[in-house]
């Protein structure tokens, strides 16, 4: 059987710091690696269960500038940034995590909302929560929440 291994982004050195500050007051993943070019945290006990790994490159900042740049200077590709932006949470690019119990899920909700008044400088937005029985709820059983 296959199953997802780790994710690796390639980011701006100087965002590694915040993301950092978001991953371990979010998560109680285990740092297992940080080191200038590597950052990385184990999911669970076991690594073959999953880790995430930050990657911060040079390449990462010159596409970031590039991109803020351009978003700026074509209204097109802004009006299209926006839009992908604003779109419902589940449409959008985003990885799922499975949390053991739906008291845990109720507490991480509860901890991303507090971070993102008490840490403005995080950027952390909890864009969507959905429990069974809300209002466009997928369905009846799964308890949800898109953070960003």
């Amino acid at each position: 059987m296959d199953a997802w291994n780790h994710n690796n982004y390639c980011v701006p050195p100087e965002h590694v710091d915040g993301l950092c500050a978001c991953i371990e007051a979010l998560f109680p993943w285990t740092l297992i690696v940080r080191k200038p070019h590597l950052v990385g945290y184990r999911l669970g006990d076991d690594l073959n269960r999953g880790a995430l790994y930050l990657r911060p490159t040079p390449a990462a900042r010159a596409v970031f500038d590039a991109l803020a740049r351009l978003r700026r200077s074509d209204a097109e590709l802004g009006r299209a940034l926006t839009a992908l932006e604003a779109q419902e949470a589940d449409l959008t690019d985003h990885h799922g995590i499975r949390i053991a119990s739906v008291e845990e899920w109720e507490r991480r909700v509860a901890g991303a909302l507090e971070l993102a008044r008490t840490r403005p400088e995080l950027a952390v937005t909890v864009v969507h929560v959905e429990r069974p029985g809300d209002p466009g709820a997928m369905t009846d059983y799964l308890y949800q929440a898109w953070v960003r």
